[in-house]
């Protein structure tokens, strides 16, 4: 799966939104001093992949 591309970044806020696969979901922060994040589908919030957040803000 390909990780999902940042739309915008919101600092100060839990969830970013982005586009995963052609679909809106929502990447709540879950490790901040690791840079990780959890994309989530935005309808029932299942777990879909877990990506750096560093490769979101490169893109």
């Amino acid at each position: 799966m390909k990780a999902g591309r940042a739309q915008e970044i919101m600092q100060g806020n839990d969830y970013i939104p982005v586009v995963f696969n052609g679909k809106n979901v929502m990447l709540q922060d879950i490790n901040e001093p690791k840079e990780e994040v959890t994309v989530y589908e935005c309808d029932n919030h299942e777990n879909v992949q877990i990506v750096p957040l560093k490769k979101l803000k490169e893109k």
